[in-house]
């Protein structure tokens, strides 16, 4: 064959070899090369530090980040979790970097992502001293001015009319805090992530004068999210509904739940 034939030929050998990998995107599923020793490299789902739910000091990364790691391995795809804050989980999830796992859905998010799930339901709501009633509804602003709210946290909007109100913490158990204090009346957030404070050892000291006063003022889905401009986007959430509904069906979501000290349907 002549030299001027055997270079795009060679070329397009080439380009037909290396199209599979590139196809997949940024931290997509790649398939491995059949080289000894060689493994694809892992599904990025990204997280931040949300105890109970997840926490890179629970094991393997807490409940939900295991179930979002499971689901995706009964489809086949090796995933891993990643800790970050908060607003490096956005960058990267923006950047079609990772998945993040989970996310709470608006008007915003909806724009920029694509979701699977949901994989669990978060109630948010109040607590305040066993001695206290929860506070009446509709909230007057005499009420609002003695409670406590994460800062940069998502608020209902029973809560949002009087933002300018609040009284802010860096986080839930600071707001716990300031309710055994007295400085509050009352303090929102997540029922799981305030007990399992209470329950710890750092916070065990309030648990008995502390309680969740029920019902929830809002439940948010707790959904896997993925950039809509990611090339793998239908194929992920098709193999994470995929896998979640398979550890629905044989019970394994049941337990890592409870495994986890969450409970669920």
């Amino acid at each position: 064959m002549h030299t001027f034939l055997r270079q795009p030929l060679l070329g397009l050998l080439l380009s037909l070899l290396l199209a599979p990998g590139l196809a997949l995107g940024a931290g997509a599923e790649a398939p491995a090369t059949g080289e000894p020793g060689e493994a694809a490299a892992p599904l990025q789902l990204c997280l931040s530090e949300f105890a109970p739910f997840n926490a890179s000091g629970l094991s393997e990364g807490g409940p939900l980040g295991r179930i979002a790691v499971q689901a995706f391995a009964r489809a086949g795809i090796r995933a891993e979790l990643r800790f970050m804050p908060w607003a490096r989980v956005i960058k990267e999830a923006e950047a079609a970097q990772c998945l993040i796992a989970g996310l709470w859905r608006n008007e915003a998010r909806d724009q920029l992502y694509a979701y699977a799930g949901p994989y669990y339901q978060v109630e948010l709501g109040y607590f305040t001293l066993k001695s206290l009633p929860r506070p009446a509804e509709p909230l007057s602003p005499a009420q609002a001015s003695r409670i406590c709210v994460q800062r940069g946290a998502y608020l209902p909007a029973a809560l949002q009319e009087h933002q300018s109100l609040l009284q802010m913490n860096v986080d839930l158990a600071g707001c716990l805090r300031m309710l055994a204090t007295g400085r509050v009346d009352t303090a929102f957030g997540a029922r799981a992530a305030g007990q399992h404070y209470l329950d710890s050892a750092a916070g065990r000291d309030l648990g008995g004068s502390i309680a969740w006063r029920g019902p929830a003022l809002e439940l948010k889905d707790h959904l896997l999210a993925i950039r809509k401009t990611h090339p793998q986007r239908e194929a992920l959430v098709q193999a994470f509904n995929r896998g979640l509904a398979q550890l629905r069906a044989d019970g394994s979501y049941q337990r890592l739940l409870s495994a986890g000290g969450l409970s669920g349907p």
